[in-house]
């Protein structure tokens, strides 16, 4: 099972994915929490140098960015998935669609990534 936490900058949606873990662990359930972007990735790295002003990519390159950053994951997250993990999602792809939208870009174009 696959389960997103979306919301604005700073609403607790980690606090919040951190509870949820706690309770599913306590209902004899096995999970896992995911952040994304994930800058632990060498594309979140990227992500994050951009994100910090120390590189210029415009919203369209974000986007793919994010998108290639999931990616990067989509393995560990099949594995866990499989394995019967409960996995809990520190933003996933509503997040990119709605700050895709907030930089002018087109929602199709944004879903079809």
């Amino acid at each position: 099972m696959l389960v997103a936490i979306e919301g604005l900058d700073q609403s607790g949606k980690e606090t919040q994915a951190q509870m949820l873990r706690d309770h599913v662990r306590a209902s004899g359930h096995k999970s896992r929490v995911v952040s994304f972007p994930d800058y632990g990735t060498s594309i979140g790295e990227e992500i994050a140098r951009a994100l910090q002003g120390e590189r210029e990519y415009g919203p369209e390159t974000m986007q793919l960015l994010y998108v290639a950053n999931r990616f990067e994951r989509k393995a560990d997250i099949e594995r866990w998935n499989a394995a019967g993990l409960i996995v809990l999602f520190d933003r996933y792809v509503a997040s990119s669609i709605a700050y895709g939208e907030a930089q002018g870009l087109e929602s199709k174009w944004l879903q079809t990534l």
